[in-house]
């Protein structure tokens, strides 16, 4: 059984306390004691109190799951995944919150990873066994200064923050005629259902 009963202890701990000194796990067990019966707190045969997540585990956490995007890029499209060290600390720092944990992070990569992505995968932006590039604006923008026609696609609602993160277009939008439409050529007369 896990719980985040104490939760708020380690929270508002100072950065230097890692959450398993003696009067912090002595509070946390406290309001464990306070919350629980004691018919349950008997039924519990040890109790681990994890250490609060830091700022540098996260980028431990983020080549994991980074890892595991390149995997699941390889296998389904042959696709490698080239990710700079500068937009990989950019995604650490922005899956980083000391109150929940790494969870963030995952969110963190589906929307500025994954997101883009599948943008670029259906316009033709990447294709099978292409080479995905991952970086910041600021790096993009860099970039641009030596190849004038790079472009890329990002699911940051700034895209002024040079710490934004990026994904190089390897290929022109394949757009036909057939494929570029309105939405409201779909739309029935009250504007919100499709009539397909």
């Amino acid at each position: 059984m896990t719980s985040n009963i104490g939760a708020q202890i380690v929270a508002n701990l100072p950065d230097h306390y890692t959450g398993a000194e003696p009067e912090v796990t002595s509070a946390m067990m406290d309001i464990v004691r306070k919350t629980l019966s004691p018919e349950l707190l008997n039924r519990i045969d040890e109790s681990i109190i994890f250490h609060r997540l830091r700022r540098e585990h996260m980028d431990m956490i983020a080549d994991i799951g980074l890892k595991e995007i390149a995997e699941r890029l390889d296998a389904s499209q042959s696709m490698t995944l080239d990710v700079s060290l500068a937009a990989k600390d950019c995604l650490a720092e922005k899956g980083y919150d000391i109150r929940y944990g790494a969870r963030p992070l995952k969110r963190v990569l589906g929307i500025d990873i994954l997101n883009p992505l599948s943008r670029l995968v259906l316009d033709g932006g990447v294709v099978e066994g292409d080479t995905v590039q991952v970086r910041t604006t600021g790096e993009a923008e860099i970039m641009r200064l030596e190849k004038k026609d790079l472009s890329w696609v990002s699911s940051s609602k700034y895209p002024e923050d040079k710490n934004s993160i990026v994904i190089l277009r390897n290929h022109d939008a394949e757009k036909s005629e057939e494929e570029i439409w309105d939405d409201k050529d779909f739309l029935m007369e009250d504007g919100l259902h499709t009539h397909r």
